[in-house]
């Protein structure tokens, strides 16, 4: 989990030449809470460079952090999802999966 929309980006090169090689072929869970707009443009970026996206947020503190008992929202395509359970399940000890809302803020 990063803390938020820079980290995220930092971490993934977004907006550089590395964001491509770094997410091809690859599937980015995002885990942190950020906007709206900025989740869907994440998504698009990822998917425009070859990866596939997870949006899950999650819900809790440090203890439940640290006891793997946070709250996934996981939502996104079946495929990527499914190839990042165990490591969602990893982090949060309730994770399910809903096909990605269609939101308008």
């Amino acid at each position: 989990m990063l803390a938020d929309e820079a980290a995220t980006d930092a971490v993934l090169g977004r907006g550089t030449p590395d964001f491509a090689p770094h997410v091809a072929g690859r599937t980015v869970v995002h885990m942190g809470t950020t906007s709206p707009h900025y989740s869907r443009g994440l998504e698009a970026d990822v998917r425009a460079a070859g990866g596939g996206y997870v949006e899950a947020p999650v819900s809790g503190s440090r203890v439940p952090a640290e006891k793997g008992q946070l709250v996934a929202m996981v939502a996104g395509e079946r495929r990527p999802w499914s190839r990042s359970a165990r490591c969602c399940g990893r982090c949060a000890g309730r994770c399910s999966c809903a096909d990605r809302p269609r939101m308008r803020c």
